[in-house]
């Protein structure tokens, strides 16, 4: 890797002293390559991680399924392994009893009269069914059996090669980004200050176009206006002098004469404000920054990644989460980006493939991607932004 690096470099013209106009503009194409190779697969990379925890949500609806047929197959294994003790028993039992002639002749023989020869063919009869209907019973609980034991394990294929695939994916990805990392690494400072700049411009550039988009937004209704507060009847009438006030008192106001007025009508109740427990996600999200992006991470000690952060800090927060961005997207009722309030989602991409925790202020803390660090940025940090959620 290390000689493939060396030998992109120099091609690149990335060597020691001055350079010309020409490997200048060259090596400022080459950054600007790498800053869209970064960014394509850092996005890959998140896609992929909210595949990987979507499959990892399924595989534990899985689970219970597969419990319950593990269970089916058990039940049904020994319904058909108690019949066909059963089976063989009467096979045994009849066999003893004279199976080997026909109903007819074993009720004839040994029989003591006319009578006896009755009884003894009518219990043959009944044998007989009962022999045929075991035979039954025994065929369908090995079909049972079978088709039970079939399902459970298609059940378990589906399990393992769903979160086989995903995480194969999900690894190519952490592979490839660990590359261009690497890349960036062993070029010349000046071309990653390049590739950086390149970076930092782009991000400034989607951020003022998010911003100018929330301003070109229309503003949420108005609030409707206060009751006015009571005024004297100076206040009330326009021809009264202006300047200070006589010294004597008020006079006392007449009793009120007529029905009493009708109180204002009450204002309308403010939209739903943020679950309980905001509060305390929110501080909880705050003891994590700086700590490290993990794929599928949802720990101070292993990392976070974006849904695994959310999953953490509401945790505190006393709510039971699901780890997975498009899970949250789902359950959480939409809220408008104007009305966020600390402790609401905020969602990006379409799919949903981003999330991160509301602060107030326009900001939010999140973790970004392989790379970064769990960290506070303006909600408008990306122009994919799709909007909020309340849990």
């Amino acid at each position: 890797m290390g000689a493939a690096l060396v030998a992109l470099g120099l091609g690149l013209g990335v060597i020691a002293g001055p350079i010309s106009a020409d490997e200048i503009t060259d090596t400022r194409s080459e950054a600007a390559r790498i800053a869209d190779r970064i960014e394509e697969l850092r996005h890959e990379a998140e896609v992929l991680t909210e595949q990987y925890l979507d499959a990892q949500l399924a595989r534990r609806q899985l689970d219970e399924r597969i419990t319950a047929a593990r269970r089916r197959a058990q039940e049904s294994e020994t319904d058909r392994d108690a019949l066909g003790s059963d089976l063989r028993q009467f096979a045994v039992e009849s066999y003893m009893d004279g199976g080997g002639l026909d109903s007819g002749a074993a009720a004839v023989l040994g029989a003591g009269d006319a009578n006896d020869i009755g009884r003894r063919r009518g219990y043959a009869r009944a044998v007989s069914s009962d022999g045929a209907d075991l035979s039954d019973r025994y065929r369908g609980a090995a079909d049972s059996a079978a088709e039970d034991a079939a399902t459970l394990q298609a059940l378990l294929d589906r399990a393992e090669q769903a979160e086989a695939d995903i995480a194969e994916r999900r690894n190519g990805t952490e592979e490839r980004i660990a590359e261009l990392q690497e890349l960036e690494d062993e070029i010349s400072g000046r071309l990653r200050q390049l590739v950086q700049a390149e970076q930092e411009r782009r991000e400034a550039e989607r951020r003022r176009a998010a911003e100018e988009a929330a301003r070109r937004a229309p503003p949420p209704p108005p609030a409707p206006p206060a009751p006015a507060p009571d005024t004297d009847d100076r206040a009330a009438d326009p021809d009264a002098p202006v300047g200070d006030a006589p010294d004597e008192p008020d006079p006392e106001p007449p009793a009120p004469t007529g029905p009493t007025p009708p109180a204002p009508d009450p204002e309308p109740p403010a939209p739903a404000g943020p679950t309980s427990g905001a509060a305390a996600a929110v501080a909880a999200a705050h003891t994590v920054l700086g700590t490290p992006y993990r794929w599928a991470g949802a720990s101070p000690s292993g990392g976070f990644d974006c849904s695994g952060l959310i999953l953490w800090a509401w945790a505190h927060g006393g709510k039971s989460l699901p780890h997975s961005s498009r899970a949250l997207y789902a359950m959480s009722r939409k809220i408008p980006v104007e009305q966020l309030q600390p402790g609401d989602l905020v969602f990006y991409n379409s799919p949903i493939s981003h999330v991160g925790l509301y602060i107030g202020g326009g900001q939010m803390i999140h973790a970004p991607h392989t790379g970064d660090v769990v960290k506070i940025s303006s909600i408008h940090y990306w122009s994919a932004l799709v909007g909020g959620g309340r849990i």
